[in-house]
């Protein structure tokens, strides 16, 4: 999936759904933002494959050495997101 179809088609879905049940848009803006860490990692990003063809390089390979950093500093930016009150926990 394309940025433009994750922000403008995901996001506005996902905020509308989540008034609801009283989370705020900009709440789901920012959990958006924290997944765009491993968003460009996945199989479906363009620019990706032409890195990997470039360096000549496996997307398993990749993806293993990237996922072992990419997947803590997610956590960490959730952990400071509620921390600094930019994401409530329910």
């Amino acid at each position: 999936m394309s940025n433009d179809g994750y922000w403008f088609g995901v996001i506005p879905v996902l905020a509308e759904s989540a008034a609801h049940y009283g989370i705020d848009a900009n709440e789901i803006a920012r959990a958006g933002a924290i997944g765009q860490i491993l968003h460009m990692m996945g199989p479906t990003s363009a620019p990706l494959w032409v890195l990997l063809g470039l360096v000549k390089a496996e997307l398993g390979d990749f993806q293993k050495h990237a996922l072992r950093w990419g997947v803590p500093v997610s956590a960490a930016y959730i952990v400071f997101a509620v921390i600094t009150g930019a994401i409530s926990v329910p």
